[in-house]
């Protein structure tokens, strides 16, 4: 396995942390970091791209917050 997609897994684990540490909101961090994995995927050959394109695509992506029903006083509660 090459630097670059070392160093790409990494960002994306460090994004993902954030944004567990946040309740899936945006860090202030996240901006940096997304910067950086997009300069770095520009820099790898099409074969290390063909390699992070198998990862899980949703495991970068922004969590959504889910319904968890309607709580006792009538309102939605989400998580």
């Amino acid at each position: 396995m090459s630097d670059g997609i070392r160093r790409h897994r990494k960002l994306g684990r460090r994004l993902k942390h954030l944004r567990r540490a946040n309740g899936g909101l945006e860090p202030s961090e996240e901006e940096g970091i997304l910067d950086e994995m997009e300069q770095l995927w520009w820099q790898l050959s099409e074969e290390e791209r063909k390699v992070l394109d198998k990862d899980d695509p949703e495991s970068l992506m922004r969590p959504s917050p889910q319904p968890q029903g309607d709580g006792q006083d009538g309102r939605r509660e989400v998580r």
